[in-house]
């Protein structure tokens, strides 16, 4: 009996254990999420703060900066995370009108290099150059204007489909509506979206609810780089804007993208892990353990089955 009685308890543990769980999987990833956006948070806080200097007109002399031939990298060094992510001594040059692939394994650092390379991060050592002048307090606004950048993460909120495309946009008053609403229309075709949208009752004016909740992850995915089409800025970033997307859609969008970047004299970085997506850019940067391991043609990446050559 007293067996038995052990097996009870240590079976009452074991269920307990196996309920407790999913909950303790919950609390460890949200201490990781806190603590991987402290940067970002920090970010916030040092604009907000400049916001309160400019108040005082005491801020630092903003410039305008301009982009004609490239983006720099030069000896970057950077860690978060207590020093448990690393980058170290990243190399880099993007041409102006590049499309530039990044992909590696998880955890490899692309979109950390992404942020650095957006002015989003600061680098603990090194310089982020454009045209090979130092982006600086003074010039960084104007540095991060040139950019538009779509992140893995698709928040959306309670807006109409047409104020998600345009939105960050401030429209010139002389600007015709119908005009307005020809670029979104393009945009939503684009992506493969607007015969979805032309069946809803109000088309590009219907509203999407909280968090998108009308919209399936991968028209979210599509809404997201309809507004990557309206935009057209300079420099055009994508971190992971396909990976809900099926792949015959994923092409159909992604030829139309390269053809827009190329006929608007753009620059985009796009990152994916699938390596097929990236077949078509005009460079590939390949991560591997915090570190930049391959600068250089797909071809000279992947073998003739398609498979990761080691470099």
């Amino acid at each position: 009996s007293e067996k038995f009685l052990i097996m009870d308890k240590l079976l009452f543990f074991a269920i307990a254990a196996s309920k407790a769980l999913p909950t303790i999987n919950q609390l460890y990833s949200s201490v990781v999420l806190i603590k991987y956006s402290t940067i970002s948070l920090n970010e916030v806080s040092n604009e907000i703060e400049n916001l309160t200097i400019d108040a005082k007109k005491t801020r630092i002399q903003k410039e305008k900066i301009y982009f004609k031939k490239t983006i720099t990298l030069k000896n970057i060094d950077f860690e978060f995370l207590g020093g448990n992510f690393k980058l170290e001594n990243l190399n880099v040059t993007i041409n102006k009108n590049d499309i530039i692939g990044v992909c590696g394994p998880s955890g490899s650092g692309k979109t950390t290099f992404i942020d650095l390379l957006s002015g989003i991060y600061k680098p603990k050592k090194g310089n982020l150059l454009i045209d090979d002048k130092e982006v600086s307090e003074r010039t960084i606004d104007s540095y991060r204007d040139l950019i538009s950048y779509v992140s893995q993460e698709n928040y959306i909120g309670d807006l109409t489909i047409k104020e998600a495309v345009i939105l960050g946009h401030v429209l010139n008053d002389e600007i015709n509506l119908s005009i307005t609403d020809e670029k979104v229309r393009d945009s939503l075709e684009k992506v493969e979206l607007l015969n979805f949208v032309d069946q809803l009752p109000q088309n590009i004016n219907t509203k999407l609810g909280e968090k998108g909740i009308k919209l399936s992850g991968g028209q979210k995915q599509r809404l997201t780089l309809a507004k990557a089409f309206f935009t057209q800025s300079e420099i055009l970033i994508l971190d992971e804007p396909t990976s809900a997307i099926d792949q015959y859609t994923e092409e159909k969008i992604l030829d139309r993208l390269y053809s827009d970047v190329q006929k608007n004299n753009q620059t985009l970085i796009f990152i994916s892990h699938r390596l097929k997506s990236l077949k078509k850019t005009s460079k590939i940067i390949f991560l591997e353990n915090a570190k930049i391991n391959f600068i250089g043609k797909y071809e000279d990446l992947i073998d003739e089955q398609g498979n990761l050559l080691r470099t």
